[in-house]
């Protein structure tokens, strides 16, 4: 497993897309997006965390559906993904549940699935303003980042209002390098999950 007590006393993480070969079989290209991965580097730039996304189909929005739900299916899928340590064991898997809403939903769970430990949501505001809350089961808030689109530099509160960590985006592609930086006591794999869901809503 992941050192975690190293992982929670950490200053600074960096959080980007691993670079790898799009995969090939019998010579027919693979869909990219099925095989994506974020690594997780520390400030000495070692590799310390993975975050695996799982490609299979997201939640149903309603019984049958149609085109525009079996597309929401498939979109949905790739926001599931799990963070672990390098070797694959997974701390925390975040379920979308549901897509193409202003309110988008999902389920933090221990690395096995067995037990919802959190909940998390990306709400979509006026004025180009975006937000990410992390709760527990009882809606309770615990971290939350409300910020612009066009923001660079991105706060992390705690239910107390203080700030917890500062999350620097990259200029050209949210996809692309993020540094986190902690200044308070939170659950540093907690906010890795908030810039990974920040990450891709930002591509889309």
């Amino acid at each position: 497993m992941a050192d975690q007590s190293n992982i929670k006393e950490s200053r600074i993480l960096y959080m980007m897309d691993k670079k790898i070969i799009k995969p090939y079989i019998e010579g027919v290209p693979i869909n990219f997006e099925k095989y994506r991965t974020k690594i997780v580097r520390d400030e000495n730039d070692n590799e310390v965390l993975r975050i695996d996304y799982d490609p299979s189909p997201g939640n149903p929005q309603q019984p049958g559906g149609g085109l525009l739900n079996r597309i929401a299916q498939m979109v949905e899928g790739f926001l599931n993904f799990k963070i672990g340590d390098l070797a694959g064991n997974y701390i925390y898997s975040v379920k979308s549940l549901n897509f193409f809403h202003k309110k988008n939903d999902f389920s933090i769970m221990n690395g096995n699935e067995t037990e919802e430990k959190f909940k998390a949501a990306h709400y979509l505001m006026n004025l180009a303003k975006e937000k990410v809350e992390i709760t527990d089961t009882g809606s309770n808030p615990i971290l939350i980042s409300e910020y612009s689109g066009f923001r660079k530099s991105l706060e992390v509160l705690d239910s107390n209002g203080a700030q917890v960590a500062l999350l620097h985006a990259p200029i050209v592609s949210m996809r692309d390098r993020w540094k986190l930086e902690f200044n308070g006591d939170c659950d540093r794999y907690l906010v890795l999950i908030m810039a990974a869901i920040m990450s891709e809503f930002g591509e889309r």
